[in-house]
């Protein structure tokens, strides 16, 4: 079984799961994406916020987090989903401390408690 990491170019469907959160468009404004950026890529994320480029902000964000994370604007941009991929387990991770370790990223990266759970999502540009 072959398992996407990452963004594929040649493709014109896409899904994932993750255990994260996905982030509504309106709660944009509140990320505080100082904690993981520095004060110039701060204002590109937040000028591609502004102009509705939430992929590219999303990328940014992952590329921020680190590679362990996946961060993906929503086919509609209405929201971000924040997370980690299941695969990132590692064999002697304890479930519970796996998620909590994501959940308080997110909260860092929200400022504010946040639901996270399972996470899916298909589509296709067709």
């Amino acid at each position: 079984m072959k398992i996407r990491a990452g963004f594929v170019s040649n493709s014109s469907t896409s899904s994932f799961s993750m255990y994260g959160a996905e982030i509504d468009k309106e709660q944009f404004g509140d990320l505080h994406f100082e904690e993981f950026l520095s004060d110039e890529t701060l204002q590109d994320v937040k000028s591609l916020i502004e102009e509705g480029e939430v992929f590219e902000a999303a990328y940014v964000l992952q590329q921020a987090l680190g590679k362990d994370w996946f961060c993906d604007g929503h086919y509609d941009g209405c929201s971000i989903y924040v997370g980690k991929y299941y695969t990132t387990q590692k064999d002697d991770d304890v479930v519970g401390e796996w998620r909590k370790e994501i959940r308080d990223t997110i909260v860092k990266l929200m400022g504010k408690q946040v639901e996270c759970g399972h996470q899916e999502e298909a589509w296709s540009d067709y």
